[in-house]
C-alpha cells in the first residue's frame, strides 16, 4: 500500500511538470497570426577562438639579471632558469585543441625565496607524515614562486604566474586565453589589482614592462624602496613579492592565505623542500624585508580594463538577440514555404574598436540572406527586412579578429578545479567565430497562446494541479498514521 501511494505521488509530479509547455522556459519569441502560432527558438551559442599574441618573455637561465652577481649560483637569493624538482620540460608536444589551444610545456623562472601561507589545510602527506605535527605543517604552508610556460600550436611561448596556488598545474594540460575578470573564483575588484599587479610588477623580460630596470623604477618613484636597498634587490625578491601579491587575490581555496605580515617564506637550499633554510627567514624578516615592502606596495594598486584590453567571448560579442515579423511576404497554400519580413536586432557586449575587422552575417541554409560589417563605438546593430521562410533554420555568424593592446589575460584550463589557472601579460590579434542557431517554425497555436479566453482556464487548470499535489502531501502521511494506528 505504502509504495502504490508513493508511486501516485510520483506521478502526480510528473504529470505537473509534464503540464507545463517547454515554450515558458525556452528563449523563444511567439506572434499570433491566421490562427497560427510563429515560434522562433535561439539555440546556443557556439564560440571559438585564436590568440596571435606578443607575450612577455622571461630571460634564459645564462643570461644576467641584476645585480651584476649571477643569481644562478646564489644559494640565498638567487631564481632558477629551469623547472622544479630540477626538470624542465620545454620540448613537450603541444596538444592540438581548438577550444583550448595553449598547451603546458615546462616552467620559467622560479624564486629560491618562499612564499609563507596562513591557514593551510595540507592537501597531500607523505607516508608517515602526521598533518597534526607542527613541523609538517611549517613545511606544507610554502610554496614556490615560479613561472609556468605555455606554448601555442605555432610555437609562440607566453610564459605566466600561476593565479591559483590551491590546484595544481599539470604538464600537457592544454589552456584558453580569456579576459582577467572571467574567472568564477574571484571578483571583479580583486581582478583589478591582478591587472595592476601584472602590469607594475617584475616578469623576468630583458627591457620594458616587467623587466628589473621597469620594476626597479616604479619602487624609486614611488619612494617603496630606498636607493640602497634597490642595490641590493636581488631578481628573486621581486618574484617572490609579484607572485604573492598575486596569490593574496587569486585563490579558489580561501584557506591557501598569504600572511601578509611576514610574506616572505625560508631559502630554498636545493631543489628538496626539505632543504630549507629557516634560519636565513629569520635574519631576513627581522633586518630588510624588501619583500614585504615591495608585497605591500603591489597588492594596494588597481586597474581597470577597457575595450582595448578585452578579449571578445561566446558572452560578451553579441547579446540580446531581438526579433521581429513584420508581415508575411507570401501565401500560395503551401504552409511550408510561406515567407516573412523580419527585422533581426543585437548589441555588442564590448564595444567595437577602430582596428577591429568583425562581419556578422545570417545564413538560411546555404545562403547568405543579409551581411553587415561592424562599426568602431556602435552596440546596437539591425537586420531590417529581411525574409525567412517558415520552418526553416537560420545561422547566425561573427567572424572576425580585434588588435589587443597590452594587456593582462588568464589562461584556464577545461577543467579550473582540477588544473591551475594562470595569468600573463601579452598584445596583439584575436581571430573569432560565433555561430547561433535561430529556428523560424509556424506552428498550430496551442491552448495557452490563443488568448485570454483560453489562457485563463489552462492557467486555471494548473492551479488546481498543483492545489491536488500539495493537498496529497499533507493527506497521505495523515491517513498512513490513521491506517497503521
Amino acid at each position: 500500500m505504502k509504495r502504490t501511494k508513493k508511486t501516485i505521488t510520483v506521478l502526480l509530479c510528473a504529470l505537473l511538470v509534464l503540464s507545463f509547455p517547454l515554450s515558458i522556459f525556452a528563449e523563444t519569441i511567439v506572434i499570433k497570426e491566421n490562427g497560427r502560432v510563429i515560434t522562433i527558438e535561439i539555440g546556443e551559442t557556439e564560440f571559438t577562438e585564436s590568440l596571435t599574441m606578443n607575450a612577455l618573455q622571461s630571460v634564459q637561465p645564462d643570461m644576467s639579471l641584476r645585480p651584476e652577481t649571477n643569481p644562478w649560483t646564489d644559494t640565498i637569493n638567487n631564481m632558477w632558469g629551469v623547472g622544479l624538482n630540477g626538470v624542465n620540460h620545454n620540448d613537450v608536444e603541444v596538444i592540438e585543441s581548438e577550444d583550448h589551444p595553449y598547451t603546458l610545456v615546462g616552467n620559467g623562472l622560479c624564486s629560491r625565496i618562499m612564499v609563507q601561507f596562513n591557514n593551510v589545510i595540507p592537501r597531500s602527506m607523505g607516508e608517515n607524515e602526521d598533518p597534526e605535527d607542527p613541523e609538517i605543517f611549517k613545511i606544507r604552508s610554502i610554496d614556490v614562486p615560479g613561472q609556468y610556460k605555455l606554448k601555442d600550436k605555432n610555437g609562440n611561448v607566453y610564459y605566466t604566474y600561476c593565479v591559483d596556488v590551491a590546484t595544481d598545474a599539470n604538464l600537457r594540460d592544454t589552456y584558453n586565453g580569456v579576459n582577467v575578470e572571467d574567472a568564477d573564483y574571484y571578483s571583479s575588484s580583486e581582478a583589478a589589482h591582478i591587472r595592476y599587479i601584472c602590469l607594475h610588477g617584475y616578469w623576468g623580460a630583458i627591457e620594458g614592462l616587467g623587466s628589473m630596470d621597469y620594476f626597479v623604477n616604479i619602487l624609486l618613484n614611488e619612494n617603496v624602496l630606498t636607493s640602497e636597498e634597490i642595490e641590493t634587490l636581488t631578481p628573486g625578491e621581486a618574484m617572490t613579492a609579484t607572485q604573492a601579491a598575486i596569490w593574496s587575490f587569486g585563490n579558489s581555496d580561501l584557506s591557501f592565505t598569504v600572511d601578509s605580515d611576514i610574506v616572505v617564506g625560508p631559502a630554498l637550499k636545493s631543489y628538496s623542500f626539505r632543504a630549507l633554510d629557516w634560519d636565513w627567514l629569520e635574519n631576513y624578516v627581522s633586518t630588510n624585508n624588501k619583500i614585504k615592502k615591495m608585497f605591500d606596495f603591489l597588492v594596494q594598486g588597481t586597474m581597470e580594463g577597457s575595450s582595448e584590453t578585452t578579449l571578445l567571448t561566446r558572452t560578451n560579442a553579441i547579446n540580446n538577440i531581438q526579433v521581429k515579423v513584420n508581415e508575411k511576404i507570401s501565401d500560395d497554400g503551401d504552409l511550408n514555404s510561406e515567407v516573412y519580413s523580419v527585422d533581426i536586432s543585437f548589441t555588442m557586449g564590448t564595444e567595437v574598436l577602430p582596428d577591429d575587422n568583425l562581419n556578422v552575417s545570417l545564413m538560411q541554409d546555404d545562403t547568405i540572406v543579409a551581411e553587415m560589417v561592424l562599426e568602431p563605438g556602435v552596440t546596437s546593430y539591425t537586420f531590417r527586412n529581411i525574409h525567412l521562410t517558415e520552418n526553416s533554420e537560420v545561422t547566425f555568424n561573427l567572424d572576425g579578429s580585434r588588435e589587443m593592446g597590452m594587456s593582462v589575460f588568464l589562461f584556464e584550463a577545461p577543467d579550473p578545479s582540477v588544473s591551475q589557472t594562470l595569468v600573463g601579460v601579452a598584445y596583439g590579434t584575436q581571430y573569432v567565430g560565433l555561430r547561433r542557431g535561430l529556428s523560424f517554425d509556424v506552428k498550430e497555436q496551442s491552448p495557452h497562446t490563443n488568448g485570454t479566453d483560453d489562457y485563463v482556464p489552462w492557467i486555471t487548470l494548473q492551479v488546481l494541479a498543483f492545489a491536488f499535489l500539495i493537498s496529497s502531501f499533507i493527506a497521505l502521511p495523515k491517513y498512513v498514521y490513521k491506517k497503521r494506528s
